[in-house]
This record gives structure tokens, C-alpha cells and sequence, in this order.
């Protein structure tokens, strides 16, 4: 897998700014987790040409890591929700 570097456009700034606002409030993570938000690239069998990887750092959760199957500009609430079940599961 590769990371991709892109540079921050205008409409990037705005997906990568709704998505760590839904992912707080999902996971209902208060100031102090850290959110880290990549685009993944995959040439592997089965993998999504772009898939969106979340990066969550917070107590009592540890390091727990979210992948949406698709590039950051096309991830919906609802698709976080899905990619989210299982770690809300295991919340407090």
C-alpha cells in the first residue's frame, strides 16, 4: 500500500474537516484523540484503488484505525457509521 500525498485543495480541506467532525461525534472523542485521516492507494487482489484510512489515538481506546473503501472525497456519514460498527461495539 502506498500513501498518497496530495496537496491541500480548498474542497479536500472541507472532506478532511467533515470527516474528523463525524468521527468525533460517532465515537463521541472529546479534544484530546488524535485523528489522523490518509488516502491509501492498494494494487492488491480485491482492494479498492483508493481506500480512506482513519487514525484513532484516545483513552481508554488506545490506537484503533477505521477503512472506509473509497477515496477520501466520496466518504459519507454513513459509510463511517459502517466502517465504525464494530469498534462502537466495543466503546463504553
Amino acid at each position: 500500500m502506498n500513501l498518497i500525498s496530495l496537496h491541500p485543495t480548498p474542497s479536500r480541506r472541507a472532506n478532511l474537516s467533515n470527516l474528523k467532525r463525524w468521527t468525533r461525534e460517532l465515537l463521541r472523542l472529546d479534544g484530546d484523540a488524535t485523528l489522523t485521516i490518509n488516502e491509501v492507494r492498494c494494487s492488491e487482489p480485491g482492494c479498492p484503488d483508493l481506500e480512506t484510512v482513519i487514525g484513532i489515538s484516545c483513552t481508554p481506546v488506545r490506537w484503533r484505525r477505521l477503512r472506509v473503501p473509497r477515496p477520501v472525497a466520496d466518504v459519507t456519514e454513513e459509510d463511517l457509521r459502517i466502517a465504525a460498527q464494530d469498534l462502537l461495539t466495543e466503546m463504553p
